[in-house]
């Protein structure tokens, strides 16, 4: 709700004179197929075109989604009318909502006996680097997508800079106000929370136990992320009057500096790229990403992600209600395969280039 973003979907519509009508209707991760009456051929009256057929099929109004591709299937002898067109189309609408929202998730798990899941139904939430890493199949995964600020537009929630001067804070805030965004301190959540954005609280909220949760909740947050750091035994303990989120995918943020290290203080971009990449590597020749963000402060991020697709009943058993994914160098391809990792309860390629959660 409040999003403007929409589900791609792929229509294929078959209309041959003496055969039923059949609509295929196909999002990344489901699709239904619907049958009509039988066509009649067209005789006098004028055939179906492929242009009358397409215009109909994309009156999708206000459901979640949008018409992407469209191909029409006939023998340029079908008097099916625009009335059975919108019948097929809002059957096979009707047939994708009916499918369980939570049908793209985790596997479901046997818990301990006599215990039972926090929340009935996971949230997933992501943040991503780049636009280019959204694909289909994200968009309709993800309940909420998170963008750095400065590469944000409507569809989609803010990643406030981590580092924010004063004189740059309120500037920032009043820009995004109203929005959906995710907050990395005390004062971005409680002046976010004033100008009437949904917060939510990051894993740089550093949240190890209930009273700093509800210290976050008591200033506005609707969700508060758990520390990354914390066990899933702590996880699972802590109390709050909020959804809490626990990380479940990516390569967690080890520092933050002030300083450009990729520049040094000889940017070519006179301070007004969104994203520079490089990296740096350790003494062991470990390589770590590095990112210079908008503001031109450097994130670092580990050198391997912290992956948990096929530990899901470990993940049940942290309590969270909401499950975070960071994607920061993957490619499009890349992220699509986690996702479906992740809906399939996938090992992980390769064990030795990966992190799991305590």
């Amino acid at each position: 709700e409040g999003l403007k973003r929409k589900v791609p979907l792929d229509v294929t519509l078959t209309a041959i004179s003496g055969e039923k009508a059949v609509l295929e209707a196909r999002t990344a991760s489901r699709s239904v197929k619907v049958e009509g009456d039988v066509v009649a051929p067209a005789g006098e009256l004028t055939p179906l075109t492929e242009e009358g057929a397409r215009k109909n099929a994309s009156r999708l109004g206000n459901t979640p989604f949008e018409l992407s591709d469209f191909k029409f299937v006939t023998d340029n002898n079908a008097a099916l009318t625009l009335s059975a067109i919108n019948a097929l189309r809002r059957e096979a609408v009707e047939k994708l909502l009916a499918i369980d929202r939570a049908a793209p998730t985790l596997n479901p798990t046997r818990l301990e006996k006599g215990k039972k899941p926090p929340y009935e139904k996971i949230t997933f939430t992501a943040e991503f680097l780049k636009k280019e890493q959204i694909t289909p199949l994200a968009r309709e995964f993800f309940d909420k997508i998170y963008l750095p600020f400065g590469l944000h537009t409507d569809d989609y929630g803010i990643s406030l800079p981590p580092y924010l001067p004063n004189e740059r804070m309120d500037s920032v805030l009043n820009e995004v106000a109203g929005r959906d965004v995710l907050c990395h301190g005390l004062s971005q959540v409680k002046r976010a929370r004033e100008r009437g954005c949904s917060v939510t609280a990051s894993l740089r909220a550093n949240v190890f136990n209930s009273e700093s949760a509800q210290y976050f909740a008591d200033l506005g947050a609707d969700c508060i992320t758990l520390a990354p750091e914390a066990k899933r035994a702590q996880m699972r303990d802590i109390s709050s009057p909020q959804k809490t989120a626990a990380v479940v995918y990516g390569r967690l943020p080890l520092m933050l500096t002030l300083r450009c290290a990729i520049a040094d203080g000889k940017c070519k971009k006179e301070n007004k790229c969104v994203l520079c990449e490089s990296a740096i590597t350790d003494r062991h020749g470990i390589t770590f990403p590095l990112y210079g963000m908008g503001d031109c402060t450097n994130v670092i991020y580990n050198s391997v992600p912290l992956y948990m697709a096929d530990k899901q009943d470990e993940l049940k058993r942290t309590g969270a209600g909401v499950y975070h994914f960071i994607f920061t160098d993957e490619t499009p391809e890349e992220c699509d395969y986690i996702i479906r990792a992740y809906m399939d309860g996938l090992p992980p390629v390769d064990a030795s280039k990966i992190k799991r959660m305590n």
